[in-house]
């Protein structure tokens, strides 16, 4: 019987479902509130969030979901999670909606979304001379104007703003956030954040975003994930296989995953693909076993979204494979004939394709689990047919998906395994990945300062420095 990864049935966690609920029926009734959703890497955290946004979205009345990732904002910029939040569900207003809930906003809100810019002008939100205002007052106005947003479209129905790895966001995400649950006049908002614990330093920025929140009227409520038990294992088990694990099987994932999900699951198809091979291995050392039955074709294209380092479009995995071909191929030549390959790179990356043996690739990933297809994180309740004026206008950002048609993306099943995929490449291999990704433009100039930096290319990590300050 096949593997299936993830099992399409939600196991446990009904005790903090019941936190869920008690946050929504506060927001419903005007009370703020905040959710605070910690666990180590791989408890499930981004994949209870699926299951409470499907289980909202049959409610009678369901709140309005605005859901984005810090790890997913690929441009680098200031705020990019809440902009990513608020883009499906401002762009499918109407007009007249448009002009309600955005209000007296205009000039912030065309500066986060330059999608909507266009039609905010038109319709008289944006001021021909743009505001000029101190430094210490500007962070300040982002804030009130995202309250306000936030505020506006609560009016209509409940809004749940759900960020998820809030541990690699930006310091101007952080004090927002820290602004929006520190406010305690009535409105219809509520907030979820998640964050690694693992991953929060004794120097994280975090920690201070944590202590404001903490300190303000409305204090937040702390969740903890905690590792499944062993029921729940068998159950996830079953989910997994079809079938009831025998008690040598559950005894193996209990005590070799301790309830971590995602290690459960990699033991689960190891067990399958390695059968000669011993599962007391590490996680990483797991998963780099496993990539190793797979083709070249295959390792290649999970090594490219690997060092991107956040899900990307197939027009970005072609740039990035363009890349990364003709510098594999040039580092090797001179001359004309380097030249020759660049212009190959070129057109390769104009038709925005992917090639035969990539395409060939991305089925054998996702139908061995490594890879994974999503649409962009964004407002999760289904949309009725777009409102006049809800189209996108024409020069709105190509990975800004609407609310009726999310961008596809494409990205590795959890950071763990992007992890252990970027651990396993020969530094050479890895700064020349990173340094790909950074040439194909992928993310923007700020995005591709840590990829320069990564590839110890100094010189190109001063320029796009330069880049992302004047574009900032």
């Amino acid at each position: 019987m096949a593997v299936a990864i993830p099992s399409a049935r939600f196991v446990g966690r009904e005790g903090e479902f019941v936190r869920l609920a008690e946050l929504i029926d506060a927001v419903a009734a005007g009370t703020p509130r905040t959710l605070l959703l910690t666990g180590a890497s791989g408890l499930g955290a981004s994949r209870f969030l699926d299951e409470a946004s499907a289980r909202i979205a049959r409610l009678p009345e369901p709140a309005l979901v605005l859901r984005a990732s810090a790890s997913a904002a690929r441009r680098g910029c200031p705020y990019e999670p809440i902009a990513m939040a608020l883009w499906p569900a401002l762009l499918g207003c109407s007009d007249g909606d448009l002009e309600a809930v955005v209000g007296p906003a205009g000039e912030v809100v065309a500066r986060l979304l330059p999608g909507l810019g266009p039609r905010l002008r038109s319709l008289g939100l944006v001021p021909d001379q743009p505001r000029r205002l101190e430094p210490e007052r500007r962070q300040v106005r982002v804030f009130e104007a995202v309250l306000g947003v936030l505020a506006r479209l609560g009016e209509r129905r409940p809004i749940l703003l759900v960020v998820e790895d809030v541990h690699r966001a930006d310091r101007a995400t952080l004090g927002a956030l820290a602004f929006l649950a520190r406010v305690s006049r009535p409105r219809r908002v509520g907030l979820v954040a998640t964050y690694e614990v693992g991953a929060v330093t004794a120097d994280h920025p975090l920690h201070e975003t944590l202590r404001a929140m903490a300190d303000g009227p409305l204090p937040p409520t702390a969740v903890e994930l905690a590792p499944l038990g062993r029921s729940e294992l068998a159950q996830l088990i079953e989910a997994i296989e079809g079938e009831r694990p025998t008690a040598s099987v559950l005894l193996l994932v209990a005590e070799r995953s301790g309830g971590n999900p995602l290690v459960a699951e990699e033991l689960l198809m190891a067990r399958r693909e390695l059968s000669t091979a011993s599962l007391t291995g590490s996680f990483e050392q797991l998963v780099v076993a496993r990539l190793a039955r797979r083709s070249s074709a295959c390792r290649r294209l999970l090594q490219l979204v690997a060092a991107a380092g956040h899900p990307v479009t197939r027009a970005e995995l072609a740039a990035i494979d363009a890349v990364a071909f003709a510098d594999g191929a040039a580092a090797r030549r001179s001359g004309t004939a380097r030249r020759a390959a660049e212009r190959r790179t070129a057109e390769r990356r104009s038709t925005q394709g992917l090639s035969q043996e990539l395409r060939a690739a991305l089925e054998e990933a996702f139908a061995t689990g490594e890879l994974v297809e999503r649409a962009e994180l964004g407002v999760t309740v289904d949309v009725d047919a777009a409102p006049t004026g809800a189209t996108a206008p024409a020069d709105a950002p190509a990975d800004r998906p609407s609310a009726s048609e999310a961008a596809s993306l494409l990205d590795l099943r959890h950071e763990r395994i992007r992890r252990a995929v970027m651990a396993d490449l020969l530094p050479d291999v890895r700064g020349r990945l990173r340094a790909a990704v950074a040439a194909a433009g992928v993310g923007g100039p700020a995005h591709a300062i840590g990829h320069w930096r990564a590839a110890n290319r100094p010189l190109e990590a001063r320029a796009a420095a330069l880049l992302a300050a004047a574009e900032a």
